[in-house]
């Protein structure tokens, strides 16, 4: 056994491999599939991909375009307008979610509450009712 190292404030991807011996220094991403090499010493601030990994660029020209919305009255506005869409968003999710629930709840209620010859059928009806409403509210919700 050896000892491995992984410095603060890093973050980790999906499917890396992280041999034995390897070290990171602080605020490293390693991403989706690295296997960081345990010769490639303390690195810091730098993103790690593929495998043998190789560095990739943290920030580009281009992440700079956006500073002058950071400051002023522009911010907060902005901000407000992005907490009111998540929250409507979120409303309408959890409504959807409700009237599934409530659809399917009211279907299967129904379907237990016949009897006789046409128990079999009100089953049936309700798993095929069932399918279609889940497939309609999961694909308009």
């Amino acid at each position: 056994m050896s000892r491995t190292s992984i410095g603060p404030r890093n973050f980790l991807g999906n499917s890396i491999a992280y041999p034995s011996g390897g070290r990171t220094g602080d605020n490293c991403l390693l991403a989706t599939k690295v296997m960081n090499s345990p010769g490639r010493g303390d690195s810091r601030g730098v993103g790690l991909l593929g495998s043998p990994s190789f560095e990739i660029p943290r920030s580009v020209e281009r992440d700079g375009r956006f500073d002058h919305l950071r400051t002023g009255d522009e911010l907060p506005r902005r901000l407000s307008a992005k907490n009111r869409y998540n929250i409507r968003t979120m409303g309408y999710y959890l409504f959807v979610r409700w009237l599934h629930v409530f659809l399917l709840t009211g279907l299967g209620v129904a379907a237990i509450q016949v009897s006789g010859a046409f128990a079999d059928l009100a089953i049936a009806g309700f798993f095929a009712l069932g399918f279609v409403i889940s497939g309609y509210l999961c694909c308009a919700g």
